[in-house]
């Protein structure tokens, strides 16, 4: 019996085993490996193909509700100027102030705030951060460069000079616009630049005392602004709202002034 040359290759098979078990389990563990990062980045080729997929599509949506929101404001305002058309002035007892929206400011101002109120009542103003505030405040902010460009106007207020006596030399001027079928003062002032034909022109109405009231001739330029401000009620809120994030305003480029009854010699 030869014992030792026995245990001898039993080790030895043992061994073989042992290092061909493990080469084996190491080869099936790389196989796993190699499989599980393929899979891996299948997956994040999926993830990656959806979510541009996603974007696409939520870019699309944003594009569709910009179209469909910009057609809605455009068919309000084509049945406005239709209505508008078709339509004959109301009478009125009130003077020239529920009239034209280029009779006094007033007047423009009841006139924006009718066109934002009809502008806006398909739409949900929302809250901070979701979509209804985003696409209310898409349309708020079309509607306001549409209505600077579109009442842009030329004007002839009757007005009164709000603020005291005339300064050496002023550089601008706060006046009320006046009612010229009734006096009445409306109670919003407005500014106007002052250069020196105009600052010369206030001095000679005032040595011939005509500058309790006279006639500012001019074109009227609408200065709506956007705003984070949405209470309309708030009466401290200066300038006033036309509706919710809209901030009223204008400028007047002034041309000249005249005297109320030589008004019809300065046209």
């Amino acid at each position: 019996m030869n014992m030792p040359g026995t245990h001898h290759n039993l080790f030895a098979l043992t061994v073989s085993l042992i290092v061909g078990y493990a080469s084996l389990t190491t080869s099936v563990i790389a196989q796993d490996a190699t499989d599980l990062k393929q899979e891996n980045e299948q997956l994040k080729n999926q993830v990656r193909k959806l979510t541009e997929e996603l974007k696409s599509a939520q870019n699309r949506i944003v594009t569709l509700e910009r179209q469909i929101e910009q057609l809605k404001l455009t068919l309000d305002q084509a049945s406005d100027k239709g209505s508008a058309a078709s339509s004959p002035p109301t009478p009125t007892t009130q003077g020239m102030d529920p009239a034209k929206p280029q009779d006094n400011p007033q007047a423009l101002f009841r006139a924006m705030k009718k066109d934002y109120a009809e502008a806006t009542r398909d739409f949900e103003i929302g809250v901070q951060g979701d979509r209804n505030r985003a696409a209310y405040l898409r349309v708020v902010e079309r509607w306001i460069a549409f209505t600077n460009r579109n009442y842009k106007s030329k004007i002839e207020w009757h007005v009164t000079i709000f603020e005291g006596p005339l300064s050496p030399r002023p550089s601008s001027l706060k006046l009320l616009a006046v009612d010229p079928s009734t006096g009445e003062k409306f109670d919003q002032p407005f500014s106007i630049a002052l250069n020196r034909q105009l600052t010369r022109r206030l001095s000679q109405l005032e040595q011939k005392d005509e500058l309790d009231t006279f006639i500012l001739i001019g074109v009227l330029t609408p200065k709506l602004k956007l705003t984070t401000q949405s209470d309309t009620s708030d009466p401290f809120h200066n300038p006033r709202l036309v509706g919710p994030f809209a901030e009223f305003g204008f400028s007047i480029d002034v041309k000249t002034i005249v005297p109320i009854e030589k008004e019809d010699d300065a046209r």
